[in-house]
Order: C-alpha cells, then sequence, then structure tokens
C-alpha cells in the first residue's frame, strides 16, 4: 500500500519524478543561433490518482476533510514501489467519486464505501 501525508492510500496511476535541471530557450527573432537560460533544479507536476475503501459513510467523509486539509502542505509519499518521498508538496486536493459498493471489496480498509480522489503534487527532494 501507499501513503500520502500519513494517510494508507491506493495509488492506482501517477507517478512522482525528481527534481531536474531545467532550462528556458531565450533566442531572439533575427539573431542567429539559439540562446538558453539556466532556471534552476525544478520537480514536475504531477496527479496521482488514489482509491481508498471505508467501512462507514461517515469514516469516508472524515478522510475526505483530512486530505483536503493536506492541501498546501509539505508531506511524505510512499509510492507503489515503496519508496519514500519527503516534502512533497500538494498542491490539490480533487474528490472525483464517492461511492458504496453492494459488498466490501477488500483494499485499504476492508469496507465498502470507496473514496476516490486525485492529487496534484510537486516532489521538491529525490525519492529515498
Amino acid at each position: 500500500m501507499s501513503t500520502i501525508g500519513g494517510y494508507t492510500v491506493m495509488i492506482v496511476s501517477g507517478e512522482l519524478a525528481a527534481p531536474a535541471a531545467t532550462g528556458a530557450e531565450i533566442s531572439r527573432s533575427g539573431v542567429d543561433g539559439h540562446a538558453w537560460k539556466d532556471r534552476g533544479v525544478k520537480g514536475e507536476r504531477a496527479t496521482l490518482s488514489t482509491v481508498t475503501d471505508f467501512t462507514s459513510d461517515a469514516n469516508m467523509e472524515a478522510a475526505a476533510a483530512n486530505y483536503r486539509a493536506l492541501q498546501s502542505a509539505y508531506v511524505t509519499v510512499i509510492d507503489r514501489g515503496g519508496h519514500t518521498w519527503d516534502n512533497v508538496f500538494v498542491e490539490h486536493v480533487t474528490i472525483t467519486q464517492r461511492s458504496v459498493a453492494a459488498a466490501a471489496v477488500g483494499g485499504v480498509n476492508g469496507g465498502n464505501y470507496i473514496l476516490k480522489c486525485e492529487w496534484q503534487a510537486l516532489a521538491t527532494e529525490p525519492r529515498t
């Protein structure tokens, strides 16, 4: 299982990327050649899609509120491969679906209340 900010989730799609050197073209029209400017080391924005099951509607709603409270915060993420990413900035959390299955689905909590989310996140350090 994966975790985001200490909450256990299943990351079903999306990958964080380590920060890397970036540049920008600053060439001018009418001047031969190309010019580039170093923009420093920056991370790429990633969209992580998660699915988590809960045993009650109240637990699901509490988790949704807790996830939203992580917006604009730096968190630790453990990805699907078990790699730890420290100081991941969570830009935004969107609740994409709330649903109820007829029977428990297994997963994280063995519940039948399903919460799907999309997390906009930015890795600020390489994984460990």
